[in-house]
């Protein structure tokens, strides 16, 4: 099933709502309070998280993941490509830290970000990417970490 999730932030609720790409189907619907005076998107997680839990959707290729991981694979590629686009335009790097730290517990699987990129959650995607050079042992941290750099060249 191809699906969108989309998404209401309002004043008071932020609403979810799950469609069938193919049929126009509601496949399911959920709020949350908006949490506007901390991050708005903790409200939006909330909201997706009682929308569809363990709930699998099918990616554009035909695999199947559970909406939640499909949902961080979409923040990688808004926060990585975000990147390439502040560095295009001449900008200081950024992400929101909500962005960085899922960017960040995907690379790590949840682990502290090692000491050696100064436990700052950008500059470790940074140099996992590709968007800025290791520093000599950096690589080996790396990979006694378990992390590999990612590519998302074709």
């Amino acid at each position: 099933m191809n699906v969108a999730v989309c998404v209401d932030v309002g004043s008071t609720y932020t609403k979810v709502a799950v469609v069938d790409l193919a049929g126009g189907a509601l496949v399911a619907a959920a709020a949350a309070p908006t949490t506007v005076g901390t991050d708005v998107l903790h409200g939006v997680d909330a909201a997706v998280a009682a929308a569809a839990p363990g709930r699998l959707v099918r990616t554009r290729h035909g695999d199947a993941m559970t909406l939640t991981d499909f949902l961080v694979t979409r923040v990688v590629e808004v926060g990585v490509h975000g990147l390439d686009l502040a560095e295009a335009l001449g900008r200081p790097p950024w992400l929101t830290p909500t962005a960085a730290r899922v960017v960040a517990d995907l690379l790590t699987d949840g682990r502290p970000v090692p000491a050696a990129f100064g436990g700052d959650p950008l500059t470790l995607i940074r140099k996992a990417t590709g968007r800025a050079p290791l520093a000599a042992g950096e690589r080996d941290v790396l990979v006694a970490g378990g992390l590999r750099r990612l590519s998302f060249a074709a």
